[in-house]
């Protein structure tokens, strides 16, 4: 399901457009890249080769696909798709379940801007988070 949200002042329509503008340096192609569905999103993303480099960019800044600062970037992004009432509910329904991902790429970071690991993992903290705040018990 595509759920919205506002990332430091961009919304996304989805958690796809977030990641697949990423891979765009150009602030302007971001931003047009941010505003897609997924399905569009994915397909315009697909045209990039930012594997070469292994840079992403965020507001026309560089960051390493390796860094912690990517990371940390990500469980932001995250953050704020938790703001989403509708889909906070939904992981915290999901308690007591290991979750994961069949169809993405399982680990090499190079291949993918976010792994199968890392969207599991990311999403099982965040649920956490929400279930020790109590916003969804």
């Amino acid at each position: 399901y595509s759920h919205s949200f506002v990332f430091e002042g961009q919304h996304f329509p989805c958690f796809e457009s977030f990641l697949q503008c990423l891979k765009f340096s150009d602030p302007d192609e971001q931003l047009a890249v941010a505003s897609m569905n997924a399905k569009e999103a994915k397909e315009k993303g697909q045209t990039k080769n930012w594997q070469a480099s292994g840079y992403l960019y965020w507001k026309g800044k560089p960051i390493n696909r390796y860094s912690t600062e990517y990371q940390q970037l990500l469980s932001r992004a995250y953050d704020a798709l938790c703001e989403n009432q509708v889909f906070a509910e939904a992981l915290c329904r999901s308690r007591g379940k290991l979750l994961i991902h069949t169809i993405g790429k399982q680990i090499r970071k190079r291949n993918t801007v976010l792994t199968s690991f890392e969207f599991c993992k990311i999403l099982m903290q965040k649920r956490s988070k929400l279930l020790r705040n109590k916003k969804f018990n």
